[in-house]
């Protein structure tokens, strides 16, 4: 599932899809932390196009919205804070962690996150590629308004979706990126055993 944190950083959680995996990474950490980083690495470098392509997919040339552009909230700036737009739109930039925990599940390790970096205030992005129902009539406004512009897509606006559709690619690529450092992880201990 997508993740927003209290800074709006949209993040897609990669989860092993069986036991294997999951104890395959765990057991690559423990065996050889050289080559653990070294898999972290690869993957990384085999995950970047993809986080790419989805970050091709959202809204180019200034911001959807005229409420949610710079200049509006420069212009706004003399006023009280609670009377400025509280989101400004900036392209986000994409970022790869491979093996990092899921936050609260200690026992949990994913296979990687692709995390949109947005954080308040340019964090118009996360709020417009989730927004579904406003809270406010400024809510309802603001959803009008990105409706006419970009309609939501499945689960989202720009890349929630299309993150769904490539998850089964990115799961295959971690089965073959794991699987070739696990076989060499047990090269090296058959070498050292055998003498």
């Amino acid at each position: 599932m997508p993740r927003v944190g209290s800074n709006e950083i949209l993040s897609f959680d990669i989860q092993p899809v069986n036991a294997d995996i999951d104890r395959a990474l765990t057991e690559l950490r423990k065996a050889d932390n050289d080559l653990y980083n070294q898999m972290r690495r690869d993957f990384r470098r085999e995950i970047k196009p993809i986080a790419k392509e989805l970050q091709s997919n959202i809204w180019r040339g200034g911001s959807p919205l005229s409420g949610m552009s710079r200049s509006a909230r420069i212009s706004k700036s003399a006023k009280p804070v609670d009377q400025r737009g509280p989101f400004v739109w900036k392209l986000p930039g994409t970022k790869i962690d491979v093996g990092s925990r899921r936050s609260g599940r200690r026992g949990t390790r994913n296979i990687a996150r692709i995390s949109f970096t947005d954080t308040r205030p340019y964090s118009a992005f996360s709020v417009l590629e989730t927004a579904r129902q406003g809270r406010s009539q400024r809510g309802e406004n603001m959803i009008v308004g990105i409706e006419k512009k970009v309609s939501a897509k499945g689960k989202g606006r720009w890349v929630i979706q299309q993150f769904y559709d490539r998850r089964q690619e990115m799961v295959r690529i971690a089965g073959k990126v794991i699987g070739k450092y696990t076989a060499r992880v047990n090269r090296r201990l058959a070498k050292r055993i055998g003498g």
